[in-house]
């Protein structure tokens, strides 16, 4: 009687052991997602169309940050499809580099 009921707690405690393993491990693996993607991250800008001009928003407001003198129209069609969809930018270096690409 003693043997099965120190089975029974041995497998209890080995299956939380392994419930906390795998907590620790996916709580550390979500943080490091986060860190990586900008799609989690506080802050992220988008550069899309508006209302046919190339315009600069940020995650937190429906409305742009900023609207270029640059028409949409006048754009290669390659240019004209990523923008349909919206360029995810993660930082303000590549944002820079985007406005100069799309206003110059």
């Amino acid at each position: 009687m003693r043997n099965n009921v120190f089975k029974i707690v041995l497998f209890i405690a080995l299956c939380i052991s392994i419930l906390g393993i795998l907590f620790i491990s996916l709580n550390r693996d979500m943080t490091e997602r986060i860190a990586e993607n900008p799609y989690l991250a506080e802050d992220y800008y988008t550069v899309k169309e508006y209302q046919g001009k190339v315009a600069i928003f940020n995650n937190k407001s429906n409305l742009p940050l900023n609207i270029f003198d640059t028409y949409v129209s006048t754009l290669p069609q390659h240019d004209r499809m990523l923008l349909e969809e919206g360029i995810t930018i993660e930082n303000t270096e590549e944002l820079q580099r985007i406005i100069e690409d799309y206003t110059s």
